[in-house]
């Protein structure tokens, strides 16, 4: 008679069969049991996690570094964003391409106004994310942004001036994130970033823009983090900027935090509100 145990269940099999086959029988099982053996074993190595010697990094954190040190030429072209239409406004036509330098670290907007140029000008490639032609103060025309890679969405701006006929660059705008337009008032905008705490922390500017300038004139910042001792306030602070310098503010007003903020009515609604309805206060 022999006694087989099942693994699994742990219950023990009866077998019964003549004596004369049992060696037979024992020989066979003691091959099974080996070739079991040495298969759970293969599997448990193959399963180890492997190691990583300072001969051998890992390709993953090779690869990051690479990127940013020296990325190859060949990789580089991924990055580089290519760009080129013409448009009709009024009685001229202005062609605006993107054109990317040899190096491929570089690349050059160009603005042609009826085949003469009248822009030119260099930006770092991979920061590139796109250009986009919007009629982004809404005056009824064209402009153009150039997309900034980011957490924050940020773009060199050009606006058209029908004035002058010419797309003209505004200095310092890309510095600014999340920007829109204070409503029907194309030389005022307010922006909005994020300050840290999970976005609980925040602070927005409004923006005037003045001989192609972006300039500051006013700021809000929300301080919405828990408090992680008493000398820390939940509130937001608005400022009165001076000659566009954020070193020459002034505190206008103190607000609570909760108190402001109304049930159900996030930081951008507020900020919608309340720039549209005092931005002349700061002029």
């Amino acid at each position: 008679m022999l006694v087989l145990y099942e693994y699994i269940i742990m219950k023990p099999v009866i077998i019964r069969m003549p004596n004369k086959y049992l060696p037979d029988t024992l020989l066979i099982l003691k091959l099974i049991s080996a070739i079991s053996i040495g298969f759970i074993a293969a599997l448990m190595i193959s399963c180890k996690s492997p190691t990583t010697s300072q001969n051998n990094p890992d390709p993953i954190d090779d690869y990051y570094v690479e990127f940013i040190d020296s990325t190859p030429a060949q990789d580089k072209s991924q990055f580089q964003v290519e760009f080129d239409t013409t448009i009709h406004i009024k009685n001229d036509n202005f062609r605006i391409y993107l054109d990317n330098l040899s190096n491929m670290d570089s690349s050059v907007l160009k603005i042609m106004k009826n085949g003469k140029l009248t822009q030119n000008d260099t930006f770092i490639s991979w920061e590139i994310l796109d250009v986009e032609l919007i009629d982004f103060n809404l005056d009824g025309f064209e402009d153009v942004l150039i997309q900034n890679w980011g957490q924050f969405p940020s773009a060199h701006t050009y606006l058209f001036n029908l004035k002058t006929g010419t797309y003209e660059y505004i200095v310092n705008f890309e510095n600014f994130t999340d920007v829109k337009q204070i409503h029907a008032q194309s030389l005022y905008y307010y922006s909005y970033s994020r300050a840290g705490c999970a976005d609980m922390n925040w602070y927005s500017y409004l923006i005037k823009i003045e001989n192609n300038k972006a300039i500051p004139i006013a700021l809000i910042e929300g301080n919405g983090c828990p408090p992680r001792d008493d000398s820390e306030k939940l509130n937001i602070q608005i400022f009165k900027i001076f000659n566009g310098d954020e070193n020459s503010k002034k505190l206008i007003k103190e607000l609570p935090y909760d108190g402001t903020l109304r049930p159900y009515e996030d930081k951008w609604d507020y900020l919608e509100k309340y720039w549209n309805k005092n931005f002349r206060s700061f002029l």
